[in-house]
Formats: structure tokens, C-alpha cells, sequence
């Protein structure tokens, strides 16, 4: 655990002092007289997302390792000592302390404890917990060939997964800290993101804050009790869904901001930040929709400077992205073949992608399980339910008790932006169940969207001060938060009854390590290369590897130095 704190306080530093000298000088440059109050979350995330980008572009070049960590602490340096009136100003700067009653001072206090809580579970659970299936199919060794290569040309024919391509696999390989770990790679990023979210749900049920955004701060705490047992996995859902989270929380923050300018500049942050979510993972490419509405307050304003300066900026989120999938599979976006726009000599065949796209989607609908298969819609609903743990089945039930009450929000509530925060969650949702209702995929907008409407019905009936109202809405509320608060209860018994497999006190100095693969040895013309005797995982340290041997049958190096690349077999 001690290793993973101090992995923990370095990302903090780095990422912090990041967000602290980028954000305001982008608000500045997007909206003019515009300065919106950032808080350490914000600069938290805004650093994480420009830390990405960067990881990105070195590994076009060069592995992610001492170099590129050392880079990144002579910025951060810099920016110290360019910042240094600001950060003495935030400093000693007074803050007023509110005078609170005895029941708020007890409250504050439980609020505490329960930050504490939390701070400790995520350290414990990212020092020691299980794996996800797919961190030993493919992302440790992705983040392996992260570290020691960046992206080099046609790495997608040793393993089709590889072109999957998650940013957030850059982000935790310029964080491993392999070099000076003595060769183990540390995988405490997606704790680190759990931890920070927990700590900002709680710290602003301290500092109060409106009732919408109130509410929404539950789903962190839902979403980490999911995700508890494996939080130390190096799993690109987490962090796309964790993000989500926040986003929603922040926009509807920003939302309430009563300074026209400030507002402006918020959304347009939050909306370049949305962008990000695409390379993290594909499947939230809706949420960009969020765009939308900063945008036609630009449009409208002619502030065409402003437009092209975000559009640059998203455009930086994703472009990436966008060239590492052609280094890796000759495709800017896998698995669609609707982007055909280059023709290198290592680009997968077209059905490569249409099948891997098609079988995505059927694995995500559990047709190899249920035998749904080629039924109607209602039948394949009905499976798809039989298939879900007893959880799912109850969160999913919070968000269809939502459903109705929120249809009376949008007639009653005037604020159009809320409205249109509620519709594209819906949109979101419609996406995963049409491309991939794997329901991990989904938990932003199942979990955010019950809770936000709970928070419209309180506000609201809040602001209307009569009580059948307030009373109507608090049971209204109940009845919506009841199967996820038993969902949560069974999630936490079962969480409790698997945390005996563990032994925290053996990890109170270094975090677990990726297990060793089954594995045999195979010369690939000079190499030493991996493949497993059972199953499809390789796991971390087998490296080079791949599932399938076809992929070492049919494909060669380029050179002696694997840094070159990958080519087809000339046939």
C-alpha cells in the first residue's frame, strides 16, 4: 500500500499542478472576461486529460518511460515558478469559515469519516484485489509494449486487440513507474480516479451544493462498489465511466452558475473534456454530444475565434487517437470501416473489421450464452435480463423507475439545459443497446440518470415550499433510489464475503503484481516470443506474446528490432 500512495501522491502533484496552469489560461483564450472558479477536482482531471494527450503523442515516437516522466517534471517545474504569485495568492488567501449548528458539525464529521472510509478502501483494493479478464488478454501487454516501444507500425497483426487502442493504456504505462519499480509496472491509476471521485462526491456534501448535483455525487459511490474487487486493474471502463460521472456533476454545477460568461467558459471545458472519453472508450463517443449546446451559444454570439480555438482543441483530444490506430491497424477508428482513408502495407482487411464490429456486438448480447440469437427484440430483452447479476438487474430498475418521473421534469422544469443533459444520457443509453448492451458499458447513464431526475424532483418540490409537494417528491425519490440503495447492500455483502481472499497485510509495502502466464517459448525469426498452453491470456511478463498462433504464422518483424514494426509474411 505504501508504494501505491507514493504512486498516488506523485500522480496527484503532476496532474494538479498541470490543471492549475493550463485551465485558466484556456478559459481566458475561449471566453473573454470570463473566470470561472476551478476547484481541485477540476484541475485533478484537466491534468489527467492533458497527461493523456501527451503520453499519446510521445509513444508515437519513444517507449513511456524515464524520459517522457522526466519531461513532464520540468514542466511542471516551470510552471511552479511561472505561477508562483497565483499559487501564494490561493495559499494564504482567507477563506471564511461558515458558522455551523451542532447537527451540521455532526453530519461534517460523519462526512469525514466516511471520506476517510472510502480513501482507505481504494488504497487497500488497488494494492491488492483481482484482475479483469481482459488485463491478461490484452492490456498489460499493450501497456508493456507501451513502455518499452510506444506505438510502432502494424502492432495490431500480433493481436487484433491491440487496435482497440484505449488511451488510458499510454496514460498508466507514463505512470508505472517500471523503471524504478525494479521491473514490476504499477497499475494504480484506475484506484487513483475511484479515490478522487469518492473524496469529491463527500467533499461536497460538506460544502453544500445544489440538490441536483447532490444526488448525482451517490453514483461515484455506487459505481466503486461495482467495481471494488478489480479496482486495480488497469481497465479502460473505469475510467471512461468514473469521467462520465464527473462530467455530469460538473455540467449541471456549471449549469446553475448565475455569471453568463463564466458559464460559457465552464460547458466549453467540459465539452473539449467529453472529447477525451472517445479515445478512453469508443462506446462513449455519444456523450460528445454535450458540444452541442456551448457551441450554439458560440454560433450565436458570432464568437467564431472561440469556435475554432474548442474545435482545435477537441480535435487535439482525439487526433492522437486517431493516428496511433493507423500506426497499429492502418484504420483512424477500429472496428469501423466507414473511415477508409489510408493504405498502408499493414491495414487489416475491411471484413476483418466488419467482423470484429458484428461480433463485438453479439458477444455484448450474450447471444453465445442465451441462444437469443435471431429472435425479436422483446425475446432477446427477456434473455438479456435472465443473463444480468441480481445488481444490474436493480440499478436498471432505478433507471426505469425514472423514466416516467422524468418525462413530468421536462414539462414542468423551465431550465431547457437540464432537459437537454437528460436527453443525451437517454441517447447514450440507446447506444449501448444498439451497438453493445454490455451493461459495464452502460453504468454512466444508468446510474447518473435516475439520481438526476431525484434531484429535479427535490429541487423543485423544494423551491415550490408546500409541503404536499415536498412529501410528494420524497417518496417519489424513495421509490426511485430503493433498488439501487438494496443493490448496494448485496453489492457490499458480496464484496465483504470476496475480500477473504485476500491478504492486504502481504501488500503493505508493494502493490500485487501481474500473475505469471502459462506460457511456452517460440523462435520468431531471432525472437523469443509467448504463447499460452490454455486459454488466451498472456499476462504482463510473457512478452512478446499473442493468443494465436496464426498471428506469428502469418506475420513477421521488419527488422531485427521489433521497434520497426510488423509486416505480413510477402506471400
Amino acid at each position: 500500500m505504501f508504494i501505491t500512495l507514493i504512486n498516488w501522491i506523485y500522480i496527484l502533484l503532476t496532474s494538479y499542478i498541470i490543471g492549475f496552469f493550463v485551465l485558466p489560461r484556456i478559459s481566458g483564450l475561449i471566453v473573454k472576461n470570463s473566470c470561472p472558479s476551478f476547484n481541485w477536482c477540476d484541475r485533478i482531471v484537466a491534468g489527467l486529460v492533458i497527461t493523456t494527450v501527451y503520453a499519446q503523442v510521445f509513444s508515437l515516437f519513444s517507449g513511456l518511460g524515464i524520459a517522457a516522466n522526466a519531461i513532464m517534471i520540468i514542466f511542471c517545474l516551470a510552471a511552479l515558478y511561472i505561477d508562483r504569485n497565483r499559487i501564494k495568492e490561493e495559499l494564504f488567501s482567507r477563506r471564511k469559515i461558515a458558522v455551523t449548528t451542532t447537527p451540521q458539525k455532526i453530519i461534517r464529521v460523519l462526512l469525514v469519516v466516511t471520506g476517510a472510509v472510502l480513501f482507505v478502501l481504494n488504497l487497500m483494493y488497488t494494492a491488492e484485489s483481482t484482475f479483469h479478464y481482459d488485463t491478461g488478454l490484452y492490456h498489460a501487454q499493450s501497456i508493456h509494449w507501451l513502455e518499452d516501444y510506444g506505438i510502432i507500425k502494424g502492432l495490431g497483426l500480433l493481436h487484433v486487440r491491440f487496435a482497440y487502442n484505449s488511451a488510458y493504456f499510454p496514460l498508466c504505462a507514463l505512470y508505472s513507474m517500471r523503471d524504478v519499480m525494479g521491473g514490476q509496472s504499477l497499475h494504480s491509476m484506475s484506484g487513483f480516479i475511484s479515490m478522487i471521485l469518492c473524496m469529491y462526491a463527500v467533499y461536497g456534501w460538506i460544502r453544500r451544493c445544489d440538490a441536483v448535483s447532490a444526488c448525482i455525487r451517490l453514483a461515484p459511490i455506487f459505481y466503486f462498489l461495482i467495481c471494488l474487487l478489480e479496482i486495480t486493474s488497469p481497465e479502460s471502463d473505469f475510467v471512461t465511466i468514473f469521467l462520465f460521472i464527473w462530467m455530469m456533476i460538473r455540467l449541471v454545477e456549471v449549469g446553475h452558475s448565475t455569471d453568463e460568461n463564466n458559464r460559457l467558459a465552464g460547458l466549453c471545458l467540459l465539452a473539449i473534456c467529453s472529447f477525451s472519453l472517445v479515445g478512453f472508450k469508443l462506446s462513449a463517443a455519444v456523450f460528445a454530444l454535450v458540444t452541442i449546446w456551448p457551441l450554439v451559444i458560440l454560433i450565436k454570439k458570432r464568437q467564431w475565434k472561440s469556435i475554432i480555438l474548442c474545435g482545435c482543441l477537441a480535435a487535439l483530444m482525439v487526433l492522437p487517437y486517431a493516428i496511433r490506430n493507423v500506426i497499429i491497424c492502418g484504420w483512424p477508428v477500429y472496428p469501423f470501416a466507414h473511415f477508409d482513408l489510408f493504405d498502408v502495407p499493414w491495414k487489416f482487411a475491411k471484413e476483418t473489421l466488419e467482423s470484429d464490429a458484428n461480433e463485438i456486438g453479439e458477444w455484448a448480447r450474450l447471444v453465445h450464452t442465451s441462444g437469443a440469437g435471431g429472435g425479436s427484440t422483446i425475446d432477446w430483452l427477456r434473455y438479456w435480463w435472465d443473463e444480468q447479476f441480481l445488481a444490474t438487474r436493480l440499478f436498471v430498475s432505478s433507471f426505469l423507475l425514472s423514466l416516467p418521473v422524468a418525462v413530468v421534469c421536462v414539462f414542468i422544469r423551465s431550465k431547457w439545459f437540464f432537459k437537454y443533459l437528460m436527453a443525451v444520457m437517454l441517447a447514450s443509453i440507446v447506444f449501448y443497446l444498439v451497438k453493445a448492451p454490455l451493461i459495464r458499458y452502460g453504468y454512466g447513464p444508468v446510474l447518473v440518470f435516475p439520481l438526476m431526475v431525484m434531484g429535479f424532483v427535490l429541487e423543485t418540490s423544494i423551491g415550490s415550499k408546500k409541503a404536499a409537494a415536498i412529501v410528494i417528491s420524497a417518496v417519489v425519490s424513495a421509490v426511485i433510489l430503493l433498488p439501487s440503495l438494496y443493490s448496494t447492500k448485496e453489492l457490499l455483502k458480496f464484496d465483504i464475503e470476496e475480500s477473504g481472499q485476500f491478504s492486504f497485510s502481504d501488500h503493505l509495502i508493494r502493490q500485487i503484481d501481474y500473475p505469471a502466464a502459462d506460457v511456452r517459448e517460440v523462435d520468431w525469426y531471432g525472437h523469443t516470443v509467448y504463447l499460452p498452453n490454455e486459454g488466451d491470456q498472456c499476462w504482463y511478463y510473457a512478452f512478446p506474446s499473442s493468443p494465436y498462433h496464426e498471428c506469428f504464422d502469418y506475420n513477421m518483424p521488419v527488422s531485427d528490432d521489433l521497434a520497426d514494426g510488423v509486416m505480413r509474411i510477402p506471400q
